[in-house]
Parts: structure tokens; C-alpha cells; sequence
């Protein structure tokens, strides 16, 4: 589900690699991440393959973001599909998490 494309240092990209992100999956995705927040204070995440999510899954990236935030980490997601930016945009999730185009962009 989730792949670790590059480390550096403090900072990690991952990417989701399921089409739909759901109530299904959102406990694998949590527990994915256990390590790579204790790891990493710069978590990005590519959701280029992600066409759908739902909003119990859209509510684990506000836990992710708190968890990063209690050690002034910070989280960028990259690569939105339009229907999943749409979903940013219309809860207003795309004012609290910074979501850029491409990775290169985020690892500025």
C-alpha cells in the first residue's frame, strides 16, 4: 500500500498506491506509517494513484499531520488526482496540509 520512493535525511516520500482510499484500508495505512513518523520529521506523499477517498481516510491525514506537528515536522501531499483535490478543496483541507504538484517541488 504504501512505498517508500526516496529517504533523506529527515524526509521521506512515499507513495499510495491504492485506487480507492477507504474506511477498508485506513488502519493498514496508519500502522504503515507508526515507524516512518517516529523516523521522519518531513513526510510526503504521493497520491497520483489514488482516484477516490473517503472520508474516514481524508480524516487520518489531520492524525498524521498532528502527530508530525508535536515534533515541528511537516507534511505535503503531491501528485492529486483533480477529483481527490476537488475533495481538498471543498472540506478546506488544502489550508492546513500543503499540497504541491510534483515531489521535486515538496522537497524544496
Amino acid at each position: 500500500m504504501l512505498e517508500i520512493l526516496k529517504t533523506d535525511g529527515s524526509t521521506v516520500v512515499l507513495k499510495l498506491n491504492i485506487d480507492r482510499a477507504t474506511m477498508a484500508n485506513v488502519e493498514n495505512f496508519k500502522a504503515s506509517l507508526d515507524g516512518i513518523v517516529s523516523q521522519y520529521k518531513k513526510v510526503i506523499i504521493d497520491l497520483s494513484a489514488v482516484n477516490f477517498i473517503d472520508s474516514v481516510f481524508l480524516g487520518s491525514f489531520v492524525v498524521l499531520l498532528k502527530r508530525l506537528s508535536v515534533n515541528n515536522g511537516e507534511l505535503k501531499l503531491v501528485g492529486l488526482q483533480p477529483s481527490v483535490r476537488k475533495l481538498f478543496e471543498l472540506t478546506r483541507m488544502d489550508k492546513i496540509i500543503q499540497i504541491v504538484e510534483t515531489q521535486e517541488e515538496a522537497l524544496k
